[in-house]
């Protein structure tokens, strides 16, 4: 976990810092407005396997082609990235609920079969 903390600083430093260096005072304002709410999905997300690996190739990629200049490759590559981690929080999501609507649904049939009252 500890490690985990110190990945969670520098994948969220590489965000802000990217979110900063477009200079837009908007763009700024409104990542540090929603940054707090990102911090847990981005939490959730580095605890799936192979998560963390996807996430250094794909800003490696990201930066490399800033540093280029290649900003419309880097556009879709930030667009692939986000894709990619949203639908993997999604599912994550959704098994969760799953999950939680069967064990609630064992429960309540647990509960009948012993006699207890609800």
């Amino acid at each position: 976990p500890e490690e985990m903390l110190h990945f969670h600083q520098v994948f969220a430093g590489f965000h802000t810092r990217l979110v900063e260096r477009t200079g837009n005072s908007r763009i700024i304002h409104f990542y540090k407005t929603i940054s707090l709410n990102l911090t847990r999905y981005q939490v959730m997300y580095l605890f799936m396997p192979g998560s963390v690996d996807q996430s250094l190739e794909d800003h490696r990629e990201i930066l490399a082609l800033i540093q280029k200049g290649q900003y419309d490759r880097a556009k879709k590559s930030l667009l692939k990235h986000l894709e990619f981690a949203s639908r993997v929080l999604k599912d994550r999501i959704e098994q969760n609920l799953t999950q939680t609507k069967n064990d609630i649904n064992s429960t309540q049939q647990t509960g009948m079969s012993t006699g207890e009252i609800k």
